[in-house]
């Protein structure tokens, strides 16, 4: 779900892009760096997975470049997410999700209405399915 949604995301951004909608991205604001934090872990949120994953694994010869690619692939999705949002939106919405949302009626296309609101969305999915793996894991402790 979350790949799909991140899909979604880049190729929808791409494709605004592409039909010449546009804008050069303003320099760097530091001023909201300290929210960056809070996100980035919520982003890289797995560590809580990782005793389960790597116990059962009977060769972690290549454990440490194993988790170290999967880092940089999620580093780099979410660096082509906020280059390609960077580029798109002049004034993102701060639930970035949300940029992508047009209703039904102003929509060009019914597809894009429908993924607009399944990425609207995406967050209600995101935490709802985050609370029974949290608890599972935290019952386990």
């Amino acid at each position: 779900m979350r790949n799909i949604a991140l899909t979604l995301m880049i190729v929808i951004a791409l494709y605004h892009i592409f039909e010449g909608v546009h804008v050069r991205p303003a320099p760097v604001d530091f001023t909201g760096f300290p929210a960056m934090f809070g996100v980035s872990i919520y982003a890289f949120m797995c560590h809580h997975s990782l005793p389960g994953m790597i116990t059962p694994m009977k060769s972690k010869r290549s454990l440490f470049l194993l988790l170290g690619g999967d880092f940089m692939l999620i580093l780099a999705l979410y660096l082509l997410l906020s280059c390609v949002g960077a580029f798109w939106l002049e004034n993102p919405d701060p639930l970035f999700t949300l940029n992508f949302f047009t209703p039904w009626g102003l929509a060009s296309s019914k597809a894009l209405s429908f993924f607009g609101y399944y990425l609207a969305l995406f967050p209600v999915f995101t935490l709802s399915t985050n609370v029974p793996i949290v608890s599972i894991t935290l019952r386990e402790n």
